[in-house]
């Protein structure tokens, strides 16, 4: 398994402006700004003539077909959550890449948390909530990604009828790595993908990634990323407060309820679907 380096500080990751760029105006920049996947997702390159342009184009031509076939609805997860039955060689590798990671993580990554996100009110409906007791118990009994069956063809995906598939610790860091691949093919120096904290950088130079404070203002620390993928995810992205207690989208799937222990964490990987996971 690659390396994977974990900084347990009280991050998100923001790009500091003003880095890139021109290499002494031997090269040209283009960027890009586009809400996907439920977030701003910045594209930017450098490089000669207008292959910048042309791969920043691309790049998010690529983010947009990802996004829409599998975001939560009008989806091939949306229709997989329907008729439990789905024939997709790309959504095939994907779960087959998430199924790794939760035997990796010895559970404590999930594709099955839809019905608890839905009970909690982060996806979908929005009315924030905290759950009954009734929905706690019956998930401590459920089969989880147990439920999640890959057949032996390569292209099908069947999951069980209780089983619920939301593929958002996947689809944005596969997204992230599919238009970076994309993108380098069209000579480019350099660029950097920022998909609401899921980054990826590459080419030739270093870039500076910011790492801020998740509870008031400024930046903790800046960190050197060449050819890497940053990720980072925290309980003040998503998430609301009652009685006091913050309650966030980063659900435990051994219990169902929202992460505590950590205000933020980033992940750095050498492939974004890999940081986005852990």
């Amino acid at each position: 398994m690659r390396k994977i380096v974990v900084i347990s500080i009280s991050v998100v990751a923001i790009i500091l402006l003003g880095l890139v760029l021109s290499h002494h105006g031997l090269y040209k920049s283009s960027k890009l700004k586009l809400f996907l996947m439920d977030t701003l997702v910045e594209v930017k390159a450098y490089g000669p003539g207008d292959t910048s342009a042309k791969a920043v184009e691309a790049g998010a031509g690529e983010l947009r077909r990802i996004d829409k076939r599998f975001g939560y609805h009008d989806s091939i997860v949306s229709r997989l959550n329907t008729y439990h039955k789905v024939e997709n060689a790309e959504l095939y590798r994907l779960m087959k890449k998430g199924l790794d990671m939760s035997m990796m993580s010895d559970g404590a990554f999930s594709m099955a948390l839809e019905p608890m996100l839905k009970a909690w009110g982060f996806i979908d409906n929005g009315k924030y909530g905290v759950p009954g007791q009734k929905v706690f118990r019956l998930w401590k009994i459920s089969v989880r990604d147990a439920g999640i069956h890959l057949m032996p063809d390569g292209i099908t995906v069947c999951t069980d009828k209780a089983t619920g598939v939301d593929l958002g610790g996947l689809a944005k860091g596969y997204a992230v790595d599919r238009a970076c691949s994309i993108m380098r093919g069209y000579g480019i120096k350099g660029g950097i993908i920022n998909a609401g904290g899921d980054i990826r950088v590459f080419g030739s130079r270093k870039w500076r990634i910011g790492l801020k404070n998740p509870r008031g203002p400024g930046v903790i620390a800046v960190i050197p990323v060449k050819n890497k993928a940053v990720a980072t995810s925290g309980d003040y992205e998503r998430y609301f407060i009652k009685n006091g207690r913050r309650y966030c989208h980063i659900l435990n799937p051994r219990t169902g309820w929202p992460a505590t222990r950590y205000m933020s964490v980033t992940i750095l990987a050498d492939k974004c679907i890999d940081a986005d996971a852990w």
